[in-house]
């Protein structure tokens, strides 16, 4: 994480996001696989880099923002608001969220989407510091055979894939580091 009085984030916005854009797409590609993000992506305090790279390359103006109580601090939300121009929202109208694992629960707060319209759910991205490919197995989707990923709660993954094609997405961060589980990916043994 850095610390900046400097708001912009990129030397070079077009390229950088286009990258980021791409990385975040491989992530829900391919879930449960880590992405390392090596760039010079200029945060505020307490906002990783690869948290801020995800909310840079997806949200604008028409995606509202809650931020949970220790992402909810004046820097972040003035560089959240110079890159993206997002307002900032409850858990309930949110489409997207960060947080730590226990300040975004419980997750029935959020849009899961309707049977008409299921990509009107919420993504969260998760500050979690414990991303690494062992834990709980991961099949479905973008995953050749299995894989494995350490999840903070598979029951609570288990019911979110269980509302199929309803129900959340999730990214994890942590520094330069994320990965993706969206919510077709199945949980659990094959």
């Amino acid at each position: 994480m850095n610390s900046s009085n400097n708001l912009y984030a990129l030397e070079s916005p077009e390229i950088e996001n286009a990258f980021f854009f791409r990385q975040a797409l491989n992530a829900i590609s391919n879930p449960g696989k880590i992405f390392d993000l090596s760039c010079n992506l200029n945060t505020p305090n307490g906002l990783s880099k690869s948290a801020g790279s995800l909310l840079l390359c997806l949200c604008d103006f028409d995606t509202p923002i809650f931020l949970s109580e220790t992402f909810n601090t004046d820097e972040i939300r003035k560089w959240i608001t110079f890159h993206t121009n997002s307002n900032f929202t409850e858990k309930g109208n949110c489409k997207f969220a960060l947080g730590n694992w226990e300040e975004l629960l419980p997750f029935e707060k959020y849009q899961l989407g309707t049977d008409a319209y299921p990509d009107r759910s919420a993504t969260l991205i998760v500050n979690y510091e414990k991303i690494s490919n062992n834990g709980t197995k991961l099949f479905g989707p973008g995953i050749k055979n299995y894989t494995y990923f350490n999840l903070p709660d598979e029951k609570k993954f288990k019911n979110n894939n269980s509302l199929f094609p309803l129900g959340l997405d999730f990214f994890f961060s942590y520094e330069n580091k994320f990965a993706a589980i969206p919510r077709s990916t199945r949980i659990g043994e094959k």
